[in-house]
């Protein structure tokens, strides 16, 4: 598991460096392409509708400051709520 801290900073490299052109780059990298790296793509990566429920509440636009998926404030795993207003929840089933 990499720490929260050092994913920012290597996204922050990814642009500055240009490996990637844009911010819409690295999360299509986080989310999408991971899916389909992994052979999840049927069930993962995009909000569609057959796919599961997984989706991160960020506050902020990262499309303008990457930094901004570091601050989340919900998280919902298989239709259930992890994190709300930035606290783990009582939700510990895995």
């Amino acid at each position: 598991c990499v720490p929260h801290q050092e994913i920012m900073g290597e996204m922050q490299a990814l642009l500055k460096y240009g490996v990637v052109e844009t911010p819409l780059d690295i999360i299509q990298m986080l989310t999408v392409n991971s899916a389909i790296l992994r052979g999840d793509a049927a069930d993962l990566g995009t909000l569609e509708q057959g796919k599961l429920a997984d989706l991160v509440v960020i506050s902020g636009d990262p499309l303008h400051d990457i930094t901004a998926l570091g601050n989340v404030v919900h998280v919902f795993v298989g239709g259930e709520q992890l994190v709300t207003n930035g606290q783990m929840t009582d939700w510990y089933d895995w």
